[in-house]
């Protein structure tokens, strides 16, 4: 069965590092990166746990890095 959505996506903030990425790769702007990512917290797709316990999801064409022990996404990229 395939994970759908990061479990308690509401709790995770968004580093400082993960807005410029969503900003430059993707056009998201400061004010639109909240809703933007939530959508794809919610309905990401979990590929894999890295060694450093970060995992990697994707939602369609967009990859993204969340580290489950901060709550936080790291990053966005295709």
């Amino acid at each position: 069965m395939v994970a759908i959505g990061v479990p308690n996506y509401a709790q995770y903030t968004i580093t400082d590092h993960a807005k410029d990425r969503a900003l430059h790769r993707f056009g998201v702007v400061d004010s639109e990166v909240g809703k933007w990512s939530n959508r794809l917290l919610s309905q990401g797709v979990y590929d894999q746990t890295q060694e450093n316990h970060r995992q990697k999801y994707h939602w369609h064409d967009i990859v993204f890095i969340i580290d489950p022990r901060q709550k936080s996404v790291i990053t966005f990229y295709s």
